[in-house]
């Protein structure tokens, strides 16, 4: 199958703020959530679920999630 699909990032004052992803015309909004370094550790949905966590060790090298 193939997916007609996007992505569109939204920019704010303080950086990317979130992405809107288009898949098939349907239109998902998330938003993205940096920690006091402004390195990007959670991504939620229109509904305030978190639907990806991000974790860095201390020199910024991502951690693979234990979920």
């Amino acid at each position: 199958m193939i997916q007609n699909s996007a992505h569109y990032y939204v920019y704010g004052a303080n950086g990317l703020a979130a992405i809107c992803m288009r898949r098939n015309g349907v239109d998902s909004l998330y938003y993205v959530h940096p920690d006091r370094l402004g390195s990007y550790t959670h991504i939620t949905g229109s509904l305030k679920q978190v639907v990806r966590a991000l974790h860095f060790d201390p020199w910024g090298s991502s951690i693979r999630n234990q979920q």
